[in-house]
């Protein structure tokens, strides 16, 4: 059961915050291939979940933002009396205008990125740079095939959890038997 546990805290890491999710097997002592194993796991776990929900994961961002931290509604103006006669409180829809975007620093550099180097770009920054969710979005919100955007964060997560593992398995050795194990 404790082993479970511990396969499953460094799936959820890397679903999450990729670059933990080595450092985090590797203080386990799960061998070079479990290593691998667990962590491209949970990342494509937290590609797909992101990339299915985020529809939703918007029209939640939205309710949040006009109903929960704003205490106005844009559809609506403030509310009127008319005094005359009965009392009548008017509310009268605003027709929707087009929303300004806001371009955080961030936000311009994944547009460079995506500008320049396309899906590659974004897929090869997104488990060590951005996090595996916020480059999730962006690659599904600019990609038009979905498949795609599965096979080329597949590979960038693989090839990084070869990277960062080979790197710790370099820098700090353990002994031989962990390692074969």
């Amino acid at each position: 059961m404790e082993t479970f546990l511990k396969i499953l805290s460094v799936i959820a890491l890397s679903s999450v915050k990729f670059l933990g999710g080595p450092p985090l097997a590797y203080g386990y002592k799960f061998s070079f291939f479990e290593i691998i194993g667990y962590t491209v796991i949970g990342g494509m776990v937290g590609v797909v979940v992101v990339s299915y929900f985020s529809n939703l994961i918007v029209k939640f961002w939205y309710w949040l933002k006009y109903s929960v931290f704003s205490k106005k509604d844009p559809n609506f103006s403030k509310p009127t009396v008319d005094l005359k006669g009965n009392i009548r409180v008017k509310y009268l829809y605003n027709k929707p205008h087009k929303k300004q975007l806001v371009f955080t620093p961030r936000n311009r550099q994944i547009v460079r990125i995506w500008m320049k180097y396309g899906l590659i770009g974004i897929a090869a920054i997104t488990p060590v740079v951005l996090s595996i969710p916020i480059g999730t979005f962006f690659a599904t919100r600019l990609a038009r095939h979905r498949r795609r955007v599965f096979v080329y964060m597949f590979f960038s997560i693989l090839a990084w959890s070869l990277l960062i593992t080979a790197i710790l398995y370099k820098l700090i050795p353990l002994s031989p038997e962990i390692i074969t194990q």
